[in-house]
């Protein structure tokens, strides 16, 4: 964890948008309180909040590093509109990461997800 907290802060100590910054304290606050025993829904919303984080600064695979976690927790938990939103974004990811394959099959597994609702 402390690694990851002083790559961040390396990395956007040459940024000058408020907002990141408010956003990183945000998302350093949750990294600490993930922890197993935690209700699984409170650890992927923590997952979520940092993919997402990355996925606002192009980040795309440290945000693909997460949603994945994020996606493990809703599988293990068996929650089907988090696994949804899960291929959502990992397809997104893939997508601007210009690997259209992987970005194909989470498109897929999302509508096919989607369907059964």
């Amino acid at each position: 964890r402390e690694k990851f907290k002083v790559y961040l802060i390396k990395f956007f100590s040459c940024v000058e948008k408020r907002e990141i910054f408010v956003l990183l304290n945000r998302t350093f606050k949750k990294l600490d309180r993930i922890d197993t025993r935690n209700n699984p829904k409170e650890n992927i919303n923590i997952y979520h909040e940092i993919a997402e984080a990355y996925r606002s600064i192009g980040n795309y695979d440290q945000a693909i590093k997460y949603f994945q976690l994020e996606l493990h927790e809703s599988e293990q938990a068996n929650l089907h509109d988090d696994i949804l939103y899960c291929y959502r974004f990992l397809a997104e990811c893939y997508l601007y990461k210009n690997q259209f394959t992987i970005s194909e099959k989470y498109h897929l597994k999302f509508l096919t997800l989607a369907k059964t609702y």
